[in-house]
């Protein structure tokens, strides 16, 4: 997939509380934190889901003939001393694969600030806000759109767990699956960033499906102020943002949405 040249990204949000000062997600604009979260904690249950395509017992004995004595041995007791073996072991590498993926976070992000279904969706229907990153700041990759989940050989996952491979395209493979969505979502035109080992390290908090990282002022080009903000919103947001930051706003045209400069 070619990379598209893109300046920014686009976070949209929305304001939960009616006190402003209790609202969690401005509290996380002001102290610029990002939630990133688990597959587990998607609203879609097909977003990185991975279908995994069981060996058959003579594909794992086909596998097992072309290793050496020592490796053998570790394969034999693993998956074909019998039928239950085999079956039990299968499950289980399901099972910790899946429980793995469990734990990998994400953040997501648009292309597009303009995007009505998103404003509505993700915005609280207008009244919300967006926030514009810096693409250099946020790694994130293209989701892919297509009309069915992603499918994963097992049987790459055994090579992997006998040492038979260095896992370096079954890592791709897993972070393609990992970003593919259904059509049905293309609307979003959405990014993601998955958090690396170290990231994770350094967040803030970290709980079964997020965790919370702390990023850079630097980071933020603007905050767009949805077209039906009210005043009191927008004024409490432009006096307590505690960094210095620009502030756009959008506003309806005869077909569509445009992002301006906000002046009070």
């Amino acid at each position: 997939m070619k990379e598209k040249d893109l300046k920014y990204f686009y976070k949209y949000q929305t304001i939960n509380s009616e006190i402003l000062k209790k609202d969690r997600t401005l509290e996380l604009l002001f102290k610029r934190y990002a939630i990133f979260s688990s597959r587990k904690n998607f609203n879609d249950p097909f977003d990185s889901r991975i279908k995994l395509i069981e060996p058959t017992f003579n594909e794992v004995r086909e596998l097992f003939n072309k290793l050496v004595p020592k490796k053998k041995e570790y394969m034999n007791k693993l998956f074909l001393n019998d039928e239950l073996s085999f079956e039990k072991n299968i499950e289980k590498i399901k099972k910790e694969f899946n429980d793995l993926i469990d734990e990998y976070f994400f953040y997501c992000v648009s292309e597009d600030a303009t995007n009505n279904l998103m404003w509505s969706h993700y915005s609280n229907s207008h009244y919300g806000f967006c926030i514009e990153f810096n693409t250099g700041f946020v790694p994130a990759q293209e989701v892919i759109y297509q009309n069915k989940v992603v499918s994963l050989n097992l049987i790459e996952i055994i090579k992997l767990w006998i040492n038979l491979t260095d896992g370096e395209q079954l890592s791709n493979d897993v972070w393609y699956a990992l970003r593919t969505k259904l059509d049905e979502w293309k609307y979003e035109s959405e990014y993601r960033v998955h958090a690396s080992n170290q990231m994770v390290k350094k967040s803030i908090e970290r709980k079964e499906k997020f965790i919370k990282i702390e990023y850079s002022e630097k980071a933020v080009e603007s905050i767009i102020l949805g077209y039906r903000m009210n005043k009191k919103t927008r004024d409490y947001i432009i006096q307590n943002i505690p960094y210095k930051v620009k502030f756009k706003e959008s506003i309806i045209t005869d077909n569509g949405f445009k992002i301006i400069e906000y002046k009070e």
